[in-house]
């Protein structure tokens, strides 16, 4: 701060401690050590009101700011006076008096036993109960309108129990409440705390629900949570979730959308390259989701398509295909699969380094330790190669696994891209192990800042049961491999 303000031309007198000599060397070494003590007593106090608060809390008092919704506060002054204030109203307690919370308005209180009894009957959800509360006209706890996770707020407060729960969070600079007691903080800002660390103090106020109607309501909430979680609804949108990943820093692709002018002509849905999304060690590589998932489907389709008429007849031959298949099986089939991985992990290489040159310097260390990790396997690849020997093969359940080929077959020959993203999913989980996509960063073109990505191909590696589709189609109509 000093700096700043001399930089500006000011210059700083200190009538006592630092610059009181008027020997630049020991005025600045005077300076530091003062703030370094300043520094210590801060953190001193800060432990010690840190202290102060849990001891308090503890014996009974309430923590500053307004009440719950519901309830209102009591102060109790040194001569046994009491004030009532509501929850809208500010105020200000002096460090002497106590402080209790006691049941409120009563419309408010009536407003919190409807929402518990309502949502815990189970005929409504979050938003139908939020629409309720919004056609009554009552105002939510913050004056506005009731939504669904102002509901859920509600539901989630043990408050309403009589109980008390302090440190959820944590905004102190120096230190946090941990175990009851003040340890140092790793990163500055505020952050939630772990529910281990909650500072609990039961029967601390009036209840205003019935523990049964409570535990009810939030066991009905907690199920309910289960079946529409956010992440659920992502991965049901993108068939593709967690199959698809990034060759250039190796990380997993998620699906994101983006809405623009509230339209469905600007709605876009692409996966997105997760090493640039949650760590900012990649370049922000992205594929539009339907034109992948089209082209995977395609590409299996024109490579194990079988005339439909043919099914009858292959419901006799596939057993006796995978039988003479499995008991002709030879360590050749494990070094084709090394040797396709070892020349898979080459390319990505070779691209990694085209790209090294177009990034920033943080994204290409990235890239860098991906490429060490990259040459480490082709290393153990090639050893593999050259100690191979004689594999004894386990014995295989024909008739099932017959049984799976056929019933693929089938759902591809009728898979269209009108199926749902469900459907999709549940066929790409069968046959598809990992998609790898492949990028080539460009630099920026004459006269702009921002670099072009573009997106070359996908390496997609079949399922154990592709494999043996794979077997049997080969058998039938020759080799096609969709992953060449």
């Amino acid at each position: 701060l000093e700096r700043q303000i001399e930089r500006t031309g000011w210059r700083i007198h200190f009538l006592h401690g630092a610059s009181a000599s008027g020997n630049t060397l020991v005025d600045t070494l005077m300076g530091v050590i003062e703030h370094h003590q300043g520094g210590e007593f801060l953190r001193n106090l800060s432990v010690d009101v840190i202290r102060g608060q849990v001891r308090r809390i503890l014996a009974g008092d309430v923590p500053g700011g307004p009440p719950p919704y519901g309830f209102a506060k009591v102060i109790v002054g040194t001569d046994g006076t009491e004030r009532h204030v509501r929850r809208t109203v500010r105020h200000r307690k002096m460090q002497e008096e106590e402080a209790r919370w006691v049941a409120g308005d009563p419309g408010e209180v009536e407003t919190v036993q409807r929402i518990f009894r309502r949502y815990a009957s189970g005929e409504v959800g979050l938003r139908s109960l939020a629409v309720e509360l919004n056609e009554d006209e009552i105002p939510a706890p913050q004056g506005g309108q009731w939504n669904d996770t102002t509901v859920r707020l509600v539901l989630r407060n043990r408050s309403y129990l009589g109980e008390l729960v302090w440190n959820k969070s944590t905004c102190g600079k120096f230190f946090r409440v941990s175990k009851g007691k003040a340890v140092a903080k790793r990163s500055r800002g505020q952050r939630r705390n772990d529910p281990d660390d909650w500072v609990r103090v039961p029967d601390h106020h009036e209840a205003l629900v019935e523990r049964r109607l409570f535990d009810k309501a939030n066991r009905l909430l907690s199920s309910r949570a289960k079946k529409s979680g956010s992440a659920r609804k992502v991965k049901k949108r993108y068939p593709l979730s967690g199959l698809v990943f990034c060759t250039v820093c190796g990380s997993g692709m998620h699906g994101f959308s983006q809405v623009f002018k509230r339209s469905a002509r600007y709605h876009y849905e692409r996966y997105k390259c997760g090493g640039y999304s949650h760590r900012q060690s990649c370049e922000p590589y992205q594929v539009d989701r339907r034109g992948l998932e089209r082209a995977i489907l395609t590409r299996l389709q024109e490579a194990y398509a079988v005339d439909p008429e043919l099914l009858p007849a292959l419901r006799r031959k596939v057993p006796r295909i995978l039988r003479r298949e499995r008991s002709d099986a030879s360590p050749t089939v494990d070094v084709q699969r090394l040797e396709k991985e070892r020349g898979r992990l080459q390319s990505k290489i070779e691209q990694a380094v085209q790209n090294m040159g177009h990034v920033s310097p943080k994204v290409a260390g990235r890239i860098s330790e991906q490429i060490d990790a990259w040459d480490a396997r082709c290393e153990e690849i090639t050893r593999e190669l050259a100690e191979a020997g004689e594999q004894p093969t386990g014995a295989h359940d024909v008739e099932q696994e017959a049984e799976e080929v056929l019933a693929l077959l089938e759902d591809l020959a009728s898979a269209s891209e009108d199926a749902t993203p469900e459907e999709l999913r549940l066929l790409f989980q069968r046959v598809v192990h990992r998609v790898e996509l492949t990028f080539e960063t460009e630099p920026p073109a004459k006269g702009r800042k921002r670099k072009r990505h573009r997106f070359l191909f996908g390496d997609v590696e079949g399922t154990a049961l592709l494999e043996s589709l794979q077997l049997v189609v080969r058998s039938v109509q020759g080799d096609r491999n969709p992953c060449a």
